[in-house]
């Protein structure tokens, strides 16, 4: 039998969607108010990073550096070692959102704040949207192309990941 729990795994797919939805219709509102590009792009950077970034550190720093110390129970050994995984220098990749980059240890779970991945993710894609939305805006036809382009180099990227390291999704 099939849980619904086991399909959630994909519902993040789902938020990234929303959120570039959301973020594509206001950007491309204020890409037409902007005369320069290259100032309007890094202000949105800056813009979002400053908007984010206090919060997330002092989350971070939070489980980091008190949440693993205010607890107890069977189960708390696990979370105090999660937190511990930000000694070896893994808060530095959250704080800077390049988390999803680095080494998480032989079963991927040695991870400083692992939910934080997303943020990173989210941020990421922030940072390569504004420019197929300027070629968009610029001229449709190439931002329809590029943007299908990158859609099908991501498949193309994701199918030859799974070839090579012979995932399989498990099903019962």
């Amino acid at each position: 039998m099939v849980t619904l729990a086991a399909q959630t795994f994909f519902a993040v797919d789902t938020f990234f969607w929303i959120g570039g939805f959301l973020i594509t219709l206001g950007m491309l509102e204020q890409l037409k108010k902007s005369k320069n590009f290259l100032k309007f792009y890094i202000g949105s950077i800056i813009h979002r990073f400053i908007r984010i970034w206090p919060t997330y550190v002092i989350a971070i720093l939070m489980f980091w550096k008190v949440a693993a110390y205010s607890g107890d129970g069977p189960l708390w050994r696990i979370y105090y070692n999660m937190s511990c995984s930000c000694n070896k220098g893994g808060v530095l990749w959250n704080m800077f959102f390049i988390d999803n980059f680095g080494d998480h240890g032989p079963a991927g779970i040695d991870y400083c704040f692992g939910w934080g991945w997303y943020l990173a993710v989210d941020f990421q894609l922030f940072l390569i949207t504004p420019i197929f939305m300027y070629a968009y805006h610029r001229n449709k036809k190439l931002g329809w192309i590029l943007t299908f382009m990158l859609f099908m180099t991501s498949v193309l990227i994701a199918f030859i990941q799974i070839l090579v390291n012979d995932w399989h999704y498990p099903i019962p």
